[in-house]
């Protein structure tokens, strides 16, 4: 896992949401956003086993807007 990568939510209210991962903070926990219920300044701490990777390119992202865009593609 590694900040850049489009992982898609399996547990949780928010399963099945596509999120943009922001840092990975440990072995066990990311920071995620996806422009519109998330920004980035308030992202979501989930665990790594409740996500499942989508796309391991790394995709740069600079605000909100970006964040939004990137994650419609995989959604």
């Amino acid at each position: 896992m590694q900040a850049g990568y489009i992982v898609k939510s399996l547990k949780g209210h928010d399963a099945g949401r596509v999120y943009l991962v922001l840092a990975v903070l440990s072995a066990d926990f990311v920071l995620l956003a996806d422009g519109k219920y998330r920004k980035l300044e308030n992202p979501k701490q989930k665990r790594i086993k409740h996500v499942e990777i989508l796309s391991s390119e790394i995709h740069i992202f600079a605000n909100d807007s970006d964040i939004r865009k990137i994650c419609k593609q995989f959604g």
